[in-house]
């Protein structure tokens, strides 16, 4: 009878599983209006030769079009570069203490421009970060265990 019982919950638990990530894929699809497969040659190519379009099923950064859509903090829909998504990357332990530092001076937010598919006209704002953060420590180790 235990047997039956884990498999039905193990179903149960897949069955869920499956749904929530066929659900959150159309999703992306409906949220990306340039619904694509990742491919570098499925993107758009604007008159400045930038790529344009969803990064949803890119396995890479370098797979990513040059101009990703994206949606802005008033809801207009446009395009951020890669390179401001990603955002400036440290290249010493120095340079890394200074981002974090700009980082919690912000509150963990940074703003970059959102562009028509030109890549050159600025239509709006596009934010970056501003979740929750939690500093780790012992503490935190044990309020997060699972209860035994």
């Amino acid at each position: 009878m235990k047997t039956n019982k884990r498999n039905v919950m193990f179903l149960v638990v897949a069955i869920f599983m499956i749904t929530t990530l066929t659900i959150s894929a159309v999703g992306i699809g409906i949220l990306n209006w340039d619904f694509r497969s990742g491919t570098s040659s499925d993107y758009k190519i604007n008159e400045n030769g930038l790529t344009y379009g969803s990064a949803a099923f890119s396995t890479s950064y370098e797979e990513e079009p040059d101009l990703i859509g994206a949606v802005g903090v008033d809801g207009t829909i446009g395009y951020v570069y890669k390179e401001d998504l990603r955002g400036p990357q440290p290249k010493t332990p120095e340079e890394a203490v200074a981002l974090m530092t700009s980082l919690d001076r912000n509150g963990g937010i940074r703003s970059i421009p959102l562009y028509k598919e030109d890549g050159k006209t600025v239509i709006g704002e596009f934010i970056i970060g501003g979740g929750e953060r939690k500093e780790w420590t012992e503490a935190t180790k044990e309020e997060e265990s699972p209860s035994r």
